[in-house]
């Protein structure tokens, strides 16, 4: 579990929110949108359910029942009800400053023991509705230019947490809405980004993970957060060194390698370009542009995929592999490419293309329930995995000549 970790009571009730710039984030029930919304899908967003209902973590979509992980995720029975409200409070203790990025909200994660902390259990919603009222309809403000928040050494800052889960799922007839409950006691992870530099935070370079270990209650409704870097926020000291492939059951901070490759890209419409990525063992990925002026030279960049993180919302090998061993998902593929949801090629539109590597394939469409080949939840979680790795990927400086 690492160093950092704090244990238990305390609490005080206060809504999901995050420091926003213009608008106010919330939790179920409320519309909030994204005009940019960076955040990370969850990979098993279809598998949680919408509604207010009490939330236990499930790794991999399935139950918590395995005695070891049980013990070692439990925290002593606390005396008063969920929701547990936390304040987590950052502070640098070193000698330079530490930058967040407020891009429409400083956002941070927090995920499961239990869900082996692969789990997303706040993710940043702007402008969706709650799962239980999906059309609501409301108007959102916009977001203010993307500032960098320095925090001084010696000083801190504190985000609160209501202790109630937002989990961005789709919505059949397109679209994103957010499901939630109360978070049960337990043991979780805080993640968030630390930049060197306004500089760095502006531009998204240099990034580093912060993460603290914690419990709920936490005592004090206090989890304090030290932001200078620190050997319990890497997870893979040695990435040149070989690990065992992945197989869908390790923990996100766990390295692992992929066991297999694959190819997918955004394919029909009219454009003056088209990107493609693809993956390959044991963490490769590569990132091509090619042009309808074949007299322009094709630009690539190679990323490597991250083999763990202590942030469930950073897509790594372990991630990938368990969206593509989701039921349902390798029985799609055939020689012919089959369709599921809504071709969007048909009005100069586009969809996914996954290319496994004995050339068969599928394509991933729009949500469409009366379709011959509706959408699926492994489908679309598959969809959103690969669609936030190409996201993350092209984010790395070594890509930044295909611009964001």
């Amino acid at each position: 579990m690492g160093s950092r970790m704090s244990t238990i009571p305390s609490q005080t009730r206060l809504f999901q929110t995050a420091t926003l710039k213009k608008s106010t984030v919330g939790g179920v029930g409320i519309r909030v949108s994204s005009p940019r919304r960076s955040t990370l899908a969850a990979i098993f967003i279809s598998m949680l359910g919408c509604g207010g209902k009490s939330l236990t973590p499930q790794p991999d979509g399935g139950s918590a029942d395995d005695a070891s992980t049980r013990a070692l995720c439990a925290v002593p029975t606390p005396t008063t009800p969920a929701p547990y409200a936390v304040q987590f409070q950052l502070h640098d203790d070193g000698d330079t400053p530490a930058f967040l990025l407020d891009s429409c909200a400083i956002t941070f994660g927090v995920s499961s023991c239990a869900g082996g902390f692969r789990d997303h259990l706040n993710d940043f919603a702007f402008c969706a509705c709650s799962c239980e009222h999906p059309q609501c309809g409301n108007e959102c403000g916009g977001c203010a230019p993307d500032a960098a928040t320095e925090i001084a050494p010696g000083t801190s800052t504190m985000l609160p947490w209501s202790g109630i889960s937002t989990t961005i799922e789709p919505i059949s007839t397109g679209g994103e809405c957010v499901s939630g409950g109360n978070v049960p006691a337990g043991r979780y992870r805080f993640s968030i980004t630390v930049y060197d530099s306004a500089a760095d935070a502006l531009a998204r370079t240099g990034p580093r993970v912060v993460s603290q270990d914690f419990s709920l209650p936490a005592p004090n409704g206090v989890v304090d957060v030290v932001l200078a870097p620190s050997a319990d926020d890497v997870c893979d000291p040695t990435p040149d060194v070989p690990v065992a492939s992945c197989t869908g059951a390790e923990a996100h901070d766990v390295p692992c390698s992929l066991a297999t490759g694959l190819s997918f890209a955004y394919v029909g419409g009219l454009s003056a370009f088209d990107d493609g990525d693809a993956i390959a063992p044991p963490n490769a990925f590569t990132l091509t542009r090619t042009y309808a002026d074949r007299t322009k030279t094709p630009l690539t960049c190679a990323p490597k995929i991250p083999r763990c993180s202590r942030d469930a919302r950073v897509v790594t090998t372990g991630d990938v592999t368990r969206a593509l061993a989701l039921p349902g998902v390798k029985s799609s593929f055939g020689p012919s490419t089959p369709v599921f949801g809504t071709d969007a090629r048909e009005s100069d539109g586009s969809i996914m293309i996954v290319t496994a590597p004995d050339g068969t394939s599928v394509g991933l469409g729009g949500p469409c329930p009366s379709c011959a080949r509706p959408t699926t939840a492994g489908l679309n979680a598959l969809r959103a995995t690969l669609g936030t790795l190409s996201e993350q990927q092209r984010a790395d400086v070594s890509c930044a000549a295909f611009g964001q």
